[in-house]
């Protein structure tokens, strides 16, 4: 019986990230006493970048805060903002449109 050969590429290191990454939106839940949906964005930013801003358009109530939850991860700031949106009646779906820099 003959023994498998196995070869080691070489890997190379891999690329740095762009300077920006995301939006990332996650759902997080939906608090049905409270009407709300309940969510959070990832941004990516490198170090050197101001904080972005991120508008909202929509005939729903947004709120949001911003957190940083880290300063410097391999040259990037990484914000995450907080959502909550309203759920208002009705069977139809809203649109809620939005806009970063």
């Amino acid at each position: 019986m003959s023994e498998a050969v196995i070869e080691h590429p070489i890997n190379r290191p891999p690329k740095p990230p762009a300077a920006a990454l995301g939006p990332y939106f996650q759902f997080l839940t939906t608090d049905l006493e409270q009407n709300q949906w309940i969510g959070s964005v990832l941004i990516f930013r490198h170090v050197s970048f101001s904080q972005p801003t991120i508008s909202f358009d929509s005939s729903a109530k947004v709120d949001y805060d911003w957190e940083v939850l880290y300063e410097n991860l391999f040259d990037m700031k990484i914000y995450r903002i907080n959502l909550t949106i309203e759920l208002r009646e009705g069977n139809d779906d809203e649109k809620i449109q939005w806009a970063i820099d």
